[in-house]
């Protein structure tokens, strides 16, 4: 069993550590319990309890540039107090209902009981689309130089790069590929349409018998049923609506196949379809993949995260990407004692559920059956 899904105790002093303002860190005596976090961590039961192991239940708060307070706790051990990184803890953050100015905050109101709305990106907005472009390129010699025009100015030569398109670009945008044939000289152009957002994809298989074209396979994704269009130099055509090429005639052929989802999205893939290798030093294709960047809208108020770090130092955190059927509901919440530095503290009784997202989308955990109560500083 992994380290950071064994049960973690926690001795309960309350502290703050102030993230904008640095306070001195007092000496930690209590060992009261008060604090506890339950939860189905994947598949397996996360408990962590105050009054075990030498641990402790941190409070702070922080204010940002635009003077939004949010109000923190974290079950975590002694000696994270201070560092930006707890092993093995939980955080609850809290964002205030208001921009405030000096120590006044709305924490009554914004810590009240009832449901929760988590913080993403639900709210905010694209600013870029970053493609990772992946070479599929046919090299009879194996070895290529590439040349990439990724339609909006830039260029690059490594085999497979990463190009960040900004969320105003004209959609499609013409990518580009050209290889050349390190030994002859020959080289080989490919260009496909790059939908941004791309929320549905095209691409297909094939396999000749001979100069025979025995297989043609569409693959798409997106919403069904779908429309399909097939282009072999005379434009995009039901392939029940024209008549094939005598593929005999080529060592290779362009193809490009569109598909239309249940929703309008179209998307499209061109490759090169090799009918004999035999007078063929390289034929460009390539792949890609998107992803959606977001700038988060830093105003969003009256908003929870829940954080987990692991034993090897890493954060997950609710607030990455766009949560799916999650929920946080406050069941009691009541001022608590101040802490060793005379913070006012608030002790919140809560339960939900959510997912906890590491370096992407699909870096992801769940965490269901959440049950716990833990305590948030605030200023005076």
């Amino acid at each position: 069993m992994p380290k950071w899904l064994l049960n973690i105790g926690i001795a309960c002093t309350i502290v703050i550590v102030g993230s904008c303002k640095k306070l001195d860190e007092p000496d930690l005596q209590s060992n009261d319990v008060q604090f506890f976090i339950t939860g189905q961590l994947q598949s397996t039961l996360l408990t962590m309890e105050a009054g075990n192991d030498s641990a402790y239940m941190h409070t702070t708060y922080s204010q940002d540039d635009l003077n939004v307070y949010e109000f923190k706790g974290t079950l975590g051990h002694q000696d994270c107090m201070g560092q930006a990184s707890c092993e093995e803890s939980i955080s609850l953050i809290f964002r205030d209902g208001q921009v405030s100015s000096g120590t006044s905050t709305s924490i009554d109101s914004t810590l009240s009981v009832g449901t929760m709305v988590f913080r993403g990106p639900i709210d905010s907005t694209i600013n870029s689309y970053t493609v990772q472009f992946t070479d599929a390129s046919y090299a009879k010699n194996g070895s290529l130089s590439y040349a990439w025009d990724f339609g909006d100015g830039t260029t690059s030569t490594e085999a497979s790069p990463q190009h960040t398109y900004p969320a105003s670009i004209s959609s499609p945008v013409s990518a580009c590929l050209t290889v050349t044939d390190n030994q002859t000289g020959t080289t080989s152009t490919i260009c496909n349409d790059i939908y941004l957002p791309t929320n549905c994809k095209a691409d297909f298989t094939y396999l000749f018998d001979s100069t025979s074209l025995d297989e043609l396979n569409a693959i798409e994704q997106g919403t069904g049923p779908y429309t399909y269009y097939w282009d072999f130099g005379n434009g995009y055509l039901p392939l029940g609506g024209q008549t094939l090429p005598d593929f005999s005639s080529f060592d290779s052929i362009e193809v490009c196949v569109k598909i239309v989802d249940a929703l309008g999205c179209e998307a499209t893939m061109c490759k090169y379809m090799i009918v004999s290798s035999q007078y063929i030093n390289c034929a460009a294709q390539f792949n890609w993949s998107t992803q959606e960047n977001w700038t988060l809208n830093v105003l969003d108020l009256n908003e929870v995260i829940i954080q987990f770090t692991d034993a090897n130092g890493k954060v997950w955190s609710s607030d990455r990407y766009q949560q799916d059927n999650a929920v946080f509901t406050i069941i009691d919440i009541h001022n608590f004692d101040a802490n060793m530095v005379g913070q006012p503290t608030k002790s919140i009784q809560f339960e939900g559920r959510c997912k906890l997202f590491g370096s992407s989308a699909t870096d992801v955990i769940t965490f269901n059956e959440i049950n716990g109560k833990m305590a948030v500083a605030y200023p005076n």
